[in-house]
């Protein structure tokens, strides 16, 4: 079984960074891709939405980008996730508290949860066990 992948979209470049370090502690730096809008991951899932090693176990998004921001994002990959080679487990990690965005995004069948910036490692850690694997 391969390990996971993990898809972090993110705007922030300081977020991004503090991922890495995240990832580079949890020793699983290679599984992770960063992207800096929405826009560049939906073309990204446009281009390999039929190859499972392309596409990942886990999808990190945040809803404030530019180009095409979280929620355009959505919208877009629930019309094209019926079509993915493989299950995509996806969270909202945001740093807004309006409690519309929360219930927004329990109207998506694709999103699992709902997370606040900031990211904790232990939380990091608890992402990937939920997918039986240990970092």
């Amino acid at each position: 079984m391969n390990p996971p992948l993990l898809f972090v979209i993110d705007d922030d470049p300081v977020y991004r960074l503090v991922m890495k370090k995240m990832a580079i502690t949890c020793g699983i730096l290679e599984q992770v891709r960063f992207f800096e809008d929405g826009e560049r991951a939906f073309r990204h899932f446009e281009e390999h939405y039929t190859t499972a090693d392309q596409l990942p176990n886990l999808i990190l998004l945040d809803l404030n980008m530019p180009y095409m921001d979280g929620w355009e994002f959505l919208d877009r990959f629930t019309d094209l996730y019926p079509l993915m080679a493989k299950p995509i487990t996806t969270y909202i990690v945001s740093s807004s508290v309006a409690q519309g965005d929360r219930a927004k995004a329990e109207r998506y069948e694709t999103v699992r949860g709902f997370l606040s910036k900031p990211m904790t490692l232990a939380r990091f850690r608890e992402l990937f066990a939920a997918l039986s694997y240990e970092v």
